[in-house]
């Protein structure tokens, strides 16, 4: 008798084991996908921002004609955040091309109601629409009508490492 309860313990023991890690699994799953929503959910805030801008074109844009892919500036007078914090102009490397991060502002109020629980960096970049595919040599005809836009965010990971999440867009001139 003492033999079957001994042996019901350690079955009863080694299923409330599997059952707890599996719920520690379900629970690092669910941040995982919380942070990878509110990382795209931050990115398409930025990506708002530049389709948004009413300087976007003029005098951040540097003209028609432009020689290279990216063409824009600062903007005059600066465009601040939430926080208060001047935004860069739309040029930078991105992260695989040595791109430095900016400080993303906690402050934003996204569509979930809520602000940034924790801190994470971003950048973003407008180039030039290349209208139908890059031809012989690498060149292109270039849309100075269109701007293709691209944001990156990077954001902590539960055991401290960074993931980098991106999310493109178009943004067009105003029709004059």
């Amino acid at each position: 008798m003492l033999l079957e309860a001994l042996v019901a313990i350690v079955i009863l023991t080694i299923g409330f084991l599997a059952w707890s890690g599996a719920m520690m699994g379900a629970t690092q799953g669910q941040y995982a996908a919380a942070k990878h929503t509110e990382s795209i959910e931050i990115a398409n805030y930025y990506l708002e921002q530049m389709r948004r801008d009413p300087q976007f074109w003029n005098p951040e844009f540097s003209g028609l004609g432009c020689s290279v892919t990216n063409c824009w500036g600062a903007a005059a007078p600066p465009e601040p955040d939430p926080c208060g914090v001047a935004y860069p102009a739309y040029a930078d490397a991105g992260p695989y091309n040595g791109g430095g991060w900016h400080a993303g502002c906690q402050n934003l109020t996204l569509e979930s109601g809520g602000t940034i629980p924790e801190p994470y960096n971003f950048q973003w970049r407008a180039d030039i629409h290349c209208k139908g595919g890059t031809g012989a040599g690498g060149t292109c005809s270039q849309d100075n009508q269109t701007a293709d836009l691209t944001v990156w965010i990077e954001t902590q990971t539960l055991h401290g490492g960074w993931d980098t999440y991106v999310v493109t867009g178009l943004k067009k001139a105003p029709k004059s």
